[in-house]
């Protein structure tokens, strides 16, 4: 690939350009900014991917479902980096009568201003339930406890990543492919329908990894009796 990425086999660091003299990774930016991600990915990074997506088939999306939520889930993937690195995104997923409305939003901060906006966008939210990853170890422990601090006042919960992103994202998946889950426009709604396209191939899943935590979330305390609408099952 043009430009690095994760488990790269010629070595290089993550973000570095392939032929810095003569295409420089400021060259290489521009270039995925005026073609777009998914052009950019099939022409420079050589992983191209059905337009209407690998695993999340964009072309199911339907129109958000509008009225007041049942249910609402607000879920994070974190990340520290203000400048390079992944994104600290956020997936708001509503559970609208029978049909699922999903809002995404995604921003590159310091740590401490990454927290103002969490919180920020908590109070505006007004989550059911608020939901965050727990990395194994002393150090997500750490992460755990001062989240719990950061969302006092709410229901929150947070999770342990169970099996491959592949695997948690199935479920989500699935409810996009059944035909009931809407994408709010919002100024995130391009980049996100892009890394939908591209998952689980893409440079950043930052999106699919809080939309996936929130799905998990909001099917679980939504109960098995939303399946049941959502799937026509009876008992």
């Amino acid at each position: 690939p043009a430009i690095a990425e994760s488990g790269d086999p010629l070595g290089r660091e993550i973000g570095q350009a392939l032929w810095p003299e003569a295409k420089p990774i400021e060259f290489l930016e521009q270039q995925r900014k005026a073609m777009g991600d998914y052009n950019f990915a099939a022409l420079f990074q050589g992983n191209p991917s059905p337009r209407e997506g690998a695993m999340l088939k964009v072309n199911c999306l339907i129109e958000p479902p509008a009225g007041e939520a049942d249910l609402s889930v607000l879920a994070f993937d974190l990340a520290s980096s203000e400048v390079t690195g992944d994104w600290t995104a956020a997936a708001f997923w509503e559970k609208v009568g029978d049909r699922l409305r999903l809002t995404l939003f995604r921003v590159k901060k310091s740590t401490e201003d990454r927290n103002q906006w969490m919180r920020r966008l908590a109070e505006t939210l007004n989550p059911t339930r608020i939901a965050f990853p727990q990395d194994p170890g002393s150090a997500g422990k750490d992460v755990k406890r001062m989240l719990e601090r950061l969302f006092q006042g709410f229901a929150y919960e947070s999770e342990l990543p169970v099996g491959s992103k592949v695997y948690r994202v199935e479920p989500m998946a699935s409810s996009i492919e059944s035909g009931i889950v809407g994408l709010i426009k919002n100024e995130y709604y391009d980049d996100a329908i892009e890394s939908f396209r591209q998952f689980p191939n893409g440079t950043h899943d930052d999106f699919e990894d809080a939309a996936a935590t929130g799905h998990k979330v909001l099917m679980r305390i939504a109960g098995t009796s939303v399946y049941d609408n959502f799937f026509g099952i009876t008992g």
